[in-house]
C-alpha cells in the first residue's frame, strides 16, 4: 500500500506505460475530442483519491482496534501531556506516523492481520 501521494511528475514517470496502454485499450486516444492533458489530470486525481481513501480505510481499522483496548498501548496511543490523557491518534497523526515510522507500519500491519483472523472466529 502506498502511504504517500507521488507528485504529478513522479506519478507520470512511474505509470506512463500503464496509462497509455489503458487509453489505447479503451480507444479513448482515438476519439475526435480527446484531450490528453485532461485525461491525465483525471487519472492523477483518481490516483490521489485512491491513496487517500486507502489511508482513511487504514485509519478506520486502527480506530476499531485502538478504541477497544482495555489498557493503553503506548505503541499505538498518544500520551497527551497537555490534557493529561492517553488517546487515539487523530487521522493526521496516524497518517504521519504510518508514513514515517517503519515500526508502527509493522505493528499496524500485524494488527490488521490479527483483526482479520479474529473477525472470522465470530
Amino acid at each position: 500500500m502506498e502511504y504517500t501521494v507521488k507528485n504529478y511528475d513522479d506519478w507520470y514517470c512511474k505509470y506512463e506505460d500503464d496509462i497509455m496502454a489503458g487509453l489505447a485499450e479503451t480507444g479513448a486516444d482515438r476519439e475526435m475530442d480527446f484531450n490528453l492533458e485532461e485525461a491525465l489530470e483525471n487519472q492523477y486525481q483518481a490516483y490521489v483519491d485512491s491513496v487517500l481513501d486507502g489511508l482513511l480505510a487504514q485509519y478506520d481499522l486502527y480506530l476499531r482496534y485502538a478504541c477497544h483496548l482495555e489498557e493503553p498501548d503506548y505503541d499505538i496511543h498518544i500520551e497527551d501531556i497537555d490534557r493529561s490523557v492517553i488517546r487515539v491518534m487523530t487521522v493526521e497523526e496516524f497518517i504521519l506516523r504510518l508514513r514515517n515510522d517503519s515500526t508502527f507500519q509493522e505493528i499496524h500491519r500485524g494488527t490488521v492481520k490479527l483483526m482479520d483472523y479474529t473477525d472470522g472466529l465470530d
